[in-house]
């Protein structure tokens, strides 16, 4: 009887448990929120419109862009992102917990973000990093391997492992920007402040 109680339990509780998807888009706009789960995300244009695929929440186990696509993430928590053909995806906050990618003429734009993925360096994309406070320690097989450390503009640090670039570290593909950190920023506005009075 107990045995016959304890399946009925499970079969109920995977019916009603919601299964990670795949998911292709094809042009036109989407967006990802808080509590979806998808397993593998594709972006792609269509003939007549381009895809943006808009991720404030969820989570998404791997995320590719190709073509001209565009991917904005503000929060979420993704396993792998890879930008391929001429895509552009950007990162303003959200969990990304392994892998970077970048290939082709792809674009990836880290803006912050929260964990400590690895970027992978595949082909020609680039990789651009707007922060400050930048340290790289090659680590590894040489100088094209290595710890980067520093700061995002909101002051929170950061410090992920480069893999597989093709050029010592700092190169074309790897681009860091480095802003103004936000106490120069107040110090600067105090100054042309008291300037005027």
């Amino acid at each position: 009887m107990k045995a016959k109680l304890f399946i009925a339990i499970l079969i109920v509780t995977a019916a009603i448990t919601q299964a990670a998807i795949d998911w292709d888009i094809y042009g036109g706009n989407e967006t990802i929120v808080a509590g979806s789960d998808y397993r593998i995300v594709n972006v792609y244009d269509d003939d007549s419109d381009h895809a943006f695929l808009d991720i404030s929440g969820g989570t998404i186990s791997s995320l590719s862009t190709y073509d001209l696509s565009v991917a904005d993430i503000s929060d979420g928590s993704i396993g792998t992102i890879v930008a391929k053909n001429s895509s552009e995806v950007n990162v303003y906050g959200g969990n990304i917990y392994q892998a970077l990618q970048s290939s082709d003429s792809a674009v990836i734009n880290l803006f912050g973000l929260t964990g400590d993925p690895t970027l992978t360096y595949l082909g020609t994309g680039v990789i651009n990093i707007y922060g400050y406070n930048f340290d790289f320690l090659a680590s590894g097989t040489g100088p094209k391997d290595g710890w980067l450390s520093g700061n995002w503009a909101n002051g929170n640090p950061f410090e992920f492992y480069l893999r597989n670039l093709p050029e010592a570290f700092p190169n074309s593909q790897i681009v860091l920007h480095e802003i103004p950190e936000p106490a120069t920023v107040l110090l600067f506005g105090l100054g042309s402040f008291f300037l005027r009075a």
